[in-house]
């Protein structure tokens, strides 16, 4: 993303920068000055965004969210972690929850899963349970068992992969 300077001079903006601003579709950033009420006004009428800043800080950090929103954040996918079916259990209610043991990595609560049967995805969704022996816990680590029930799925075969991921933001 580029960032295209129009216009840089000292002193406050004038009627004439904000006409130059609503032609190129741009935005009037000061630093350090007041522009006179008639400006504000032109700016308004206009359609300019027109913003002042006493703090350098604030106004990179204006550019920067200004230069964020105008592209859409891409997202990554990173697995946290990976756990094999091993047994599968009924519980009283007629649901089934899978007995795990977790292979790499670890699997947290509130993470996104995915089920996978011999290599393909076959549901994709959140972890309703997650238990150590009769606990319930946040998050279990690699090596250790764990009892898994997810929300909407209960298809559990041994065998079955479950994979928590969850979805990073790709810095620009």
């Amino acid at each position: 993303m580029k960032i295209h300077v129009l216009l840089a001079q000292v002193g406050a903006p004038t009627e004439s920068d904000v006409l130059l601003a609503q032609t190129a579709g741009a935005a009037i950033l000061a630093f350090g000055v007041n522009p006179p009420g008639a400006v504000k006004k032109k700016a308004e009428e206009k359609g300019v965004l027109l913003k002042t800043f006493r703090i350098i800080y604030d106004l990179i950090d204006e550019v920067r969210s200004m230069v964020k929103g105008k592209k859409e954040p891409q997202y990554k996918e990173e697995v946290l972690g990976r756990a094999e079916v091993r047994a599968v259990f009924r519980l009283p209610t007629g649901k089934q929850v899978a007995g795990c043991m977790v292979l790499q990595g670890r699997i947290p609560r509130n993470a996104e899963v995915r089920v996978l049967r011999k290599g393909q995805e076959i549901w994709k969704g959140r972890i309703g349970s997650l238990k150590r022996f009769k606990e319930d816990v946040r998050e279990v680590a690699q090596g250790y068992e764990c009892g898994l029930g997810l929300e909407g799925f209960d298809e559990f075969q041994e065998g079955d992969i479950v994979e928590a991921f969850q979805l990073v933001e790709v810095p620009a």
